[in-house]
């Protein structure tokens, strides 16, 4: 969602996606459809894997029509699945740090299900996530209190979790959202111990196992704020079609000709937190809004089309000139209200390297393409192979791509 950085040493410190970095092996040979699991690459730059060396090991699920055709990892209590994060040894107690996860439960066996336990050599466990089955809903016990979470959890059904976890006053106040909804608080008294971490297990591997799916897990070494927090909700909705009862700020990925993928943004939540700079996995970046205020929010994502480039139906003449040549990959803002001009760039520092002169930012409003130039096409500027475009007034909805107004410069694009 454009919240972190992946370079080993923001508040990012574990990022798990089932459909990357899946190894049968110690990270060399990559998983099968329905094939072991024993390594989960992190993809957060710390390098915090995911591993389980012998027997016990989840499966991978390659394709899941449940979840926009995305992968999960699956685990199941008669195999006593589990994975050790043996690296990770945050303190979950003395640091802020936050847990937002995609993943099903789908067995009633079993009192709880332990999703996320924090063990050290102590014999202590803190369990940071599980399913009661008891009661039927997701909770966290930590320090002898629980999140007490109202809304009942339906098995076999896929939802995102996230959770807050800040020491503040010598306590620390625990915060459990179910798809974005308020969904429970606990405050406890900081614990000193620190340990590593456990997927799917308890403390002593012995028991309460999850009987179920993750698609993604990330941990941050920071309560995250609500702004950055539903960010990254309206990113995981999109990405994996599961919906947020509420603050779901970017609608653009239902229906048909979606534009879920690699949905990135910045806004500022009702509580006066933002995020103001954002750039996902993809080329785009924004930033720099200059009418921000509460409860607004601008994100985008795009339609998967290849950085390729087309020279048909692309416009007539603006400012003296023709556009000759555009991207094929169209992405699509979705904005709550109005967060006023922004910059936005487009990152082409690996493929290659446009010159500025020739490039435009094509915007189209009315839905009918970029043919008609319904929005005056905006000149920018290049450095260092970015793209920069200033004082971008986008509206919801909007359509936009890069154009080129000399076709012998051709646009970089991504060789596949």
């Amino acid at each position: 969602g454009g919240v972190a950085s992946t370079n080993g040493s923001s508040e990012l410190k574990i990022w798990l996606d089932a459909g990357k970095s899946i190894f049968s092996d110690a990270g060399t040979t990559a998983s099968t459809d329905g094939g072991i699991v024993q390594q989960w690459n992190d993809l957060s730059g710390s390098n915090n894997h995911a591993t389980k060396t012998v027997s016990n090991r989840p499966s991978w699920d390659q394709v899941d029509p449940a979840i926009n055709n995305g992968a999960s990892v699956d685990f199941t209590a008669a195999s006593s699945n589990r994975l050790n994060l043996n690296t990770f040894t945050l303190n979950p107690s003395l640091s802020g740090f936050s847990i937002i996860t995609v993943l099903n439960a789908n067995a009633t066996t079993g009192t709880n299900q332990n999703i996320i336990q924090q063990k050290d050599a102590s014999g202590t466990g803190r369990t940071l996530l599980l399913y009661d089955n008891t009661a039927t809903k997701m909770t966290t016990f930590l320090g002898g209190a629980s999140t007490a979470p109202t809304a009942t959890y339906t098995l076999n059904t896929w939802n995102i979790f996230s959770q807050t976890f800040s020491l503040s006053g010598g306590t620390t106040a625990i915060n459990l959202y179910k798809g974005g909804t308020a969904d429970g608080a606990a405050t406890v008294t900081p614990e000193t111990t620190v340990g590593a971490w456990l997927i799917g297990a308890n403390k002593t591997e012995t028991g309460a196992f999850l009987q179920g799916s993750i698609a993604e897990l990330l941990i941050l070494n920071q309560s995250v704020n609500s702004a950055k927090r539903i960010i990254v909700e309206n990113y995981l909705s999109a990405k994996y079609n599961v919906s947020l009862t509420a603050n779901n700020v970017f609608t653009w990925d239902d229906g048909a000709g979606t534009y879920d993928y690699e949905v990135a943004g910045i806004g500022q939540a009702s509580d006066g937190s933002n995020h103001k700079d954002a750039k996902g996995t993809g080329v785009v970046r924004m930033w720099n809004p200059n009418g921000l205020a509460n409860s607004e929010f601008l994100l985008w994502g795009h339609d998967n089309t290849a950085i390729t480039s087309t020279t048909s139906a692309i416009g007539t003449a603006v400012d003296g000139t023709i556009i000759e040549e555009r991207l094929s990959r169209i992405w699509r803002v979705g904005e709550v209200a109005d967060v006023g001009n922004v910059s936005i760039s487009f990152d082409f520092s690996g493929i290659g390297s446009p010159l500025g002169s020739n490039l435009r930012l094509l915007i189209d409003r009315d839905g009918d393409g970029f043919a008609d130039n319904d929005v005056a096409p905006i000149a920018g500027s290049v450095s260092g192979g970015i793209a920069i475009f200033s004082n971008v007034n986008f509206q919801n909805g909007d359509r936009f791509t890069l154009g080129n107004t000399d076709a012998s410069i051709p646009l970089p694009i991504e060789l596949l």
